[in-house]
């Protein structure tokens, strides 16, 4: 197993503490009054790690979650778990919950759920794994309680005790959570995003894709950015029930698809108009499965890892056309509004708590198409051996094949240099919190990549093609907020205090190519 030094990278985490008020409330109910799970029985881990703590037995459910269920997570016990003493359980599980906002930050309650009359602004209320946070405004309306709830910490819930889930990801067992208000879904990247040379119409050097290192930008507080309203459901509405069945969803003229098949990981873009894309990213699995561990005593993260096994594989294909040429070009950043999730009962492997695994998914896309009606088509292949992730401060590097160069498959009618650069960022992570702002240990995977194809007229001198890769890997264990969210939450949420963690990241693989090796295409 290769290792490389990691670099350092700050990110933004959880908040914790909250000092003013906020009085919000969610219009919209969905029942999840009936049975969340087929049966109940003592729960137990499937894999339990020799080292997890042992706690007191508690019944939970154990069988198949129905859609509530598979939307708002299981239940978390009032024992069995060494919480921190601003934690509040409130009881019932799913079944005490009317509702969540569209952005999942609005919880709408039974206010005769137990421990609900407990709930007060600064306290931490655990209800499920995706019903849980800092209490940051709170009000009553009729026999309901609306909880707002900012962004936690496991060692906001957690005060002693070992998390070690070491499981499949079965297809049969994931879910789909549309988040139809996500504020900061789209944004338009700015110069601190992109790298230090990115594709240009008139070169051929340095295409590269992008995808924005919130370091600096969470540092230096960037502007916020007017949030875009997915079309998956209307603002100010109601999170919809999970599918078992994967989604689409359109971010402005963007259409997404995650899916997490038996044998595949992949994402699908499209976009029609005058500027037409289609790009879709697959990683190949066998028997994928996630382990991740984090150990807390006092209050304080000792160690931590998250690793991915059965990554095999990636496949990314491409095509691009523009009717304008240039004057139909964009560049665009989107955190996908979907997560695909696993929900975990509690055990002694989770230390006590509901949790929830996740993948999650972040993309960026430039393009640079000149001439009328040019078109740029491309197909690579590539195969990955090897576990993905980090144990501690040492990251896990998977061995990288060729199998189909990107580079020879370049095609299309270009009338002019043209080029499309993406990035995209798939995240697996363990953890407990709301949709979208979950926290615990994770590892992601950055694929960086860019090509670009001379014009035909010049094909007599010499048609240049160029292709760039960038893989990277990064980990750590928290909440991890892009630049974008961090003053859209601040906004949302007046009051929540944040501070910044530690995350490494590594390069795993960088290779460039242009040809032919030529003046004219090199320089």
């Amino acid at each position: 197993m290769q290792r490389r030094t990691p670099t350092v990278w700050w990110r933004a985490v959880g908040s914790l503490a909250v000092v003013t008020t906020l009085v919000a409330g969610c219009s919209g109910h969905h029942s999840a009054s009936q049975p969340i799970v087929g049966s109940t029985s003592t729960a137990t881990s499937a894999i339990a790690s020799a080292s997890a703590p042992v706690i007191s037995t508690a019944t939970v459910p154990a069988g198949p979650l129905n859609a509530a269920g598979k939307t708002y997570g299981y239940g978390a016990n009032a024992t069995g778990a060494d919480y921190q003493p601003d934690v509040v359980v409130v009881g019932g599980g799913a079944s005490s919950i009317r509702s969540a906002s569209a952005n999942s930050l609005v919880w709408t309650i039974a206010k005769s759920a137990p421990g609900a009359d407990k709930l007060k602004v600064g306290s931490v209320m655990l209800l499920t794994s995706v019903a849980a946070g800092r209490v940051n405004a709170i009000h009553d309306d009729g026999d309901s309680r609306i909880v707002t709830l900012a962004p936690i910490n496991l060692t906001d819930v957690i005060k002693n005790g070992s998390i070690d889930v070491d499981q499949p990801v079965p297809a049969s067992a994931v879910s789909y959570q549309v988040i139809p208000d996500l504020p900061w879904a789209q944004s338009t990247p700015k110069a601190n995003d992109l790298p230090s040379v990115n594709i240009s119409p008139s070169g051929y050097r340095g295409t590269r894709a992008f995808i924005a290192e919130p370091a600096a930008l969470a540092l230096q507080g960037p502007a916020r950015q007017e949030p875009n309203v997915p079309d998956a459901g209307p603002a100010g509405g109601t999170l919809p029930l999970a599918s078992d069945s994967s989604v689409e969803v359109k971010v402005g003229e963007w259409t997404l698809s995650p899916s997490v098949e038996a044998n595949k990981l992949s994402l699908g873009v499209e976009r029609d108009g005058a500027l037409k894309v289609g790009i879709n990213v697959a990683f190949d699995t066998d028997n994928l499965r996630f382990h991740g561990i984090d150990s807390i005593k006092n209050g304080q993260t000792t160690h931590s890892g998250f690793e991915i096994t059965g990554i095999t594989g990636l496949t990314v294909s491409l095509q691009a056309g523009a009717a304008g040429g240039s004057a139909d070009n964009e560049k665009i950043k989107i955190e996908i509004p979907v997560e695909a999730n696993i929900e975990i009962p509690p055990s002694p492997a989770t230390a006590g708590l509901p949790m929830n695994f996740k993948v999650s998914f972040k993309f960026s896309v430039e393009t640079a198409i000149t001439g009328n009606n040019s078109t740029l088509v491309a197909t690579g292949i590539w195969g990955l051996a090897g576990p993905i992730g980090f144990d501690g401060d040492k990251l896990m590097t998977p061995t990288f094949t060729v199998k189909q160069s990107i580079l020879d498959s370049i095609t299309g009618i270009t009338l002019g240099p043209s080029g499309i650069v993406f990035a995209l960022e798939m995240k697996f992570m363990l953890g407990v919190g709301v949709a979208s702002l979950s926290a615990g240990p994770f590892t992601g995977v950055i694929i960086d990549l860019g090509v670009t194809n001379g014009s035909s007229l010049g094909a007599n001198l010499a048609r240049c093609k160029g292709a760039t890769l960038d893989l990277k890997g990064s980990a750590g264990v928290g909440l991890e907020l892009s630049a974008e969210a961090i003053p859209i939450l601040k906004d949302l949420l007046p009051g929540a205090k944040y501070e910044y963690s530690l995350e490494t990241s590594t390069n795993l693989l960088h290779r460039s190519q242009v040809v032919p090796d030529v003046p004219l295409c090199s320089g």
